[in-house]
C-alpha cells in the first residue's frame, strides 16, 4: 500500500503484470487489495492467482482426494451461533482491547476479520455488546454460505454428510479414499 500511496497503483498493477498476468488480467488496476494479495501469492506461495480459474474448470494441481463436509443449513448456524457465544466466553474482547494496546492499528487487515471489525466497534462504544454478538453471528452465517456457494462449484470435492455420526463418516471417506487411489 505505501508503493502505491507514493507512485500510484499503476506502478503496484505492472509489478503483478510482470510476474502474474493472468491475475493482472482479470484484476482491476484500483482494486489494490486484491492485486496486492496476488503480488503476495506470487512472492510467497508455490502457485499464481491465476491458477484459481483452472482449479474450477475441475483440473486439480495435486493427486488429492478433496473431501467437504456438508450439514443441514439449520444445524450449522446453530453451531456458528454456538461457537460465537464460546469466542465471547473466552474473552475476544479482551483479545481485541489486548491487541490495541500493543499497537496494532484499528485499520489493520486482520482487524477487518470478522468478530474483529464488530469488536472494535463495541469497544470504541458505537454498538453494545449484544448487539455485536448478533452481527459476528449475522457475519459469520454469511460467511459460511459463502463459502458453501464456493466449494460447490469445484467439481472434484467429495461431499459427506456430517451429521452421520464420526465413526460411519471415518469410514465412508477412507473407504472412499482407497478406492479412488487404486481406481487411479
Amino acid at each position: 500500500e505505501g508503493v502505491a500511496a507514493r507512485r500510484g497503483n499503476e506502478r503496484v498493477h505492472s509489478f503483478l503484470a510482470h510476474h502474474d498476468t493472468e491475475a493482472a488480467k482479470r484484476l482491476h488496476i484500483n482494486n489494490l487489495r486484491r492485486v496486492i494479495r496476488a503480488i503476495e501469492v506470487v512472492r510467497y506461495g508455490d502457485e499464481r492467482i491465476s491458477q484459481e480459474s483452472a482449479l474450477m474448470s475441475g483440473a486439480q494441481p495435486y493427486d488429492a482426494f478433496v473431501i467437504g463436509l456438508t450439514r443441514e443449513r439449520a444445524r450449522l448456524y446453530e453451531r456458528i451461533n454456538a461457537r460465537a457465544e464460546e469466542m465471547f466466553a473466552a474473552g475476544l474482547a479482551d483479545e481485541v482491547a489486548g491487541l490495541l494496546a500493543r499497537g496494532v492499528q484499528r485499520d489493520a487487515p486482520a482487524m477487518k476479520g470478522i468478530g474483529y471489525r464488530e469488536m472494535l466497534a463495541y469497544l470504541a462504544g458505537r454498538m453494545d455488546l449484544a448487539l455485536a454478538a448478533a452481527e459476528i453471528k449475522k457475519a459469520t452465517r454469511r460467511f459460511a454460505k459463502r463459502q458453501i456457494t464456493w466449494f460447490r462449484k469445484m467439481p472434484y470435492v467429495h461431499w459427506y454428510d456430517a451429521a452421520q455420526g464420526e465413526s460411519a463418516l471415518l469410514e465412508k471417506i477412507c473407504t472412499d479414499i482407497r478406492r479412488s487411489f487404486h481406481a487411479g
